[in-house]
């Protein structure tokens, strides 16, 4: 049985949320109780029957009209409010990707809010808006966490992978995320690249069999079998002939899409 005499209070979520490396802020309306006409991330209350991630999810698409998937929680803060009786409002704030928007192409503004902007790192340094306070800074440290879960190029030699001893097995965990949707194919190298050329995805290569030179935003690299070839969407390449690869490209790799460079 629950306790007798539980104090029921408000509890809020916010979402600080990318979209292909801008940050998204929102103006509250000028109507709002609180912090009328500041420049915010979107949030909101709990309700009773959704946990927090749920919580999230659900007061951004009402909102703001888009999809979105917490990546991991910032930290948690708290609305003070001392003309009311809960004098503190707690909350838990996320980063958040958006995945899609309702409408199409753009967030959706509702009476809650009058405008949004998308903001790169370097935009959010220098405006002038005028944000709840504290949400400047919460929104600089969300750009740092987006920094760390993006793949960096380079190389992974098999050497350098540390194995883990289980009592029936052996695990070299190379990336150990949450599952993607992508592709996989097997690519032999009978000869070399001719420019220089990028995908537009993320792909992980395993050096199946062979050795060669691999070159990677202009580094040179020596690669040979068991080695993995890290190529973030956008990463300028250009790889040598005699070996075979594994490549695992996320999202999904659209060889009509393949572009190169001079």
């Amino acid at each position: 049985m629950r306790e007798n005499g539980v104090n029921k209070i408000e509890v809020h979520v916010a979402g600080i949320c990318f979209y292909k490396n801008k940050v998204l802020v929102v103006r509250r309306s000028s109507a709002k109780r609180l912090y009328p006409s500041l420049w915010e991330c979107g949030g909101g209350q709990v309700n009773t029957s959704e946990n927090f991630e749920e919580a999230v999810k659900r007061r951004i698409k009402e909102e703001l009209g888009i999809i979105i998937n917490p990546i991991k929680v910032l930290g948690i803060y708290q609305i003070p409010t001392p003309k009311l009786e809960q004098k503190k409002i707690p909350g838990i704030k996320f980063v958040c990707e958006i995945k899609s928007f309702v409408n199409g192409k753009t967030p959706r503004i509702s009476e809650e809010h009058s405008e949004f902007k998308f903001l790169s790192k370097e935009q959010i340094e220098s405006s002038t808006l005028e944000f709840i306070p504290g949400v400047k800074e919460e929104i600089k440290q969300a750009f740092l966490e987006i920094d760390k879960t993006k793949l960096k190029a380079g190389i992974i030699h098999s050497k350098d992978i540390k194995e883990q001893i289980f009592p029936n097995k052996k695990v070299k965990d190379v990336l150990n995320e949450k599952d993607f949707p992508v592709s996989m194919a097997i690519v032999k190298k009978i000869g070399d690249d001719q420019k220089i050329g990028f995908d537009p995805t993320n792909v992980i290569y395993l050096v199946l069999e062979g050795k060669s030179t691999s070159f990677i935003n202009g580094k040179k690299y020596k690669i040979e079998k068991g080695d993995f070839i890290i190529s973030p969407k956008g990463t300028k390449y250009k790889n040598l002939g005699g070996v075979t690869l594994l490549a695992i490209c996320y999202p999904k790799f659209d060889r009509t899409k393949r572009v190169y460079v001079k």
